[in-house]
Order: C-alpha cells, then structure tokens, then sequence
C-alpha cells in the first residue's frame, strides 16, 4: 500500500495510461493497450524483464471501476491476477492498494523457487512500484 496526495481522477489519469507504466511499474519495459482497454475484457500487452529474464504478458482487464479499482488476469511466463484499489482517507489522500497473485510454471520446482527467491523479488518490485506511483503522481 501507498498514501497519495491525489484525487482518484488523478491516479486514474497517470497510472491506467500504460505509455506510464515502465516510469514507474518495476520490471515493465514496454505496454500496449487494445483499442478496449481499459474496460473489462481490454488487453494490454506487456513486455517484462524480471531477474534479468524478459518475457511477454497479456493483462486483460477482469474488473474496473472508474476511480475505485482495475483487475487484471495475466497470461504468459507468470499468470495470475493483479488488482489496485483506490480507498479515500478523508483527507485529500488515497490509499493505493496493489496486489498480486501468481502461478510459476514448473510444479513442484517451480513452487520451491518461487518460495526461495520469486515471491521475496515480486513483494519487493509491487512495494517500489507502488512507491515509484506516489512519486510520479505528486511530482
């Protein structure tokens, strides 16, 4: 999570632009959305690098609400889903919410190192990305 001095017009002006999203989404180098997005059954195609590796990625938009939260399915090298919600404080602040659940390939191997290295490194990359948000939106 993330606090953000922002609107949630604001949020939803910088971060649903995925031309934004290698400024500030760890590992992203490269997304381009359908002409849908970003409403529900949208795509994005996501170019990623991660631990040095790069690999393609469709998010497709599973949820959105305007200002409140977008979901994604992935499918690719990873899948799984991502989600971001935007809860006012009351205060002229936002909090950001992000999270993101996945599946390695690989079975039980997969599992023991997505154990061992992965889920340290995704935790780590959704906590600078939120991070990196903040930044961008306030300036």
């Amino acid at each position: 999570t993330v606090v953000v001095k922002a609107t949630p017009d604001r949020i939803d002006e910088f971060a649903l632009r995925p031309d934004t999203w290698p400024d500030w989404y760890v590992g992203v180098q490269d997304a381009l959305p359908d002409a849908t997005y970003p409403n529900v059954g949208g795509k994005i195609a996501v170019k990623y690098m991660s631990a040095g590796v790069k690999f393609d990625i469709a998010f497709t938009v599973i949820e959105f609400v305007k200002g409140q939260v977008i979901a994604y399915k992935l499918e690719g090298m990873i899948n799984g889903t991502s989600r971001f919600t935007n809860t006012p404080q009351g205060d002229g602040t936002i909090l950001i919410t992000g999270t993101f659940e996945y599946e390695l390939p690989g079975g039980g191997l997969g599992a023991l190192v997505d154990k061992l290295l992965v889920e340290k490194m995704n935790s780590d990359n959704l906590n600078s990305s939120l991070t990196n948000l903040k930044w961008q939106i306030e300036g």
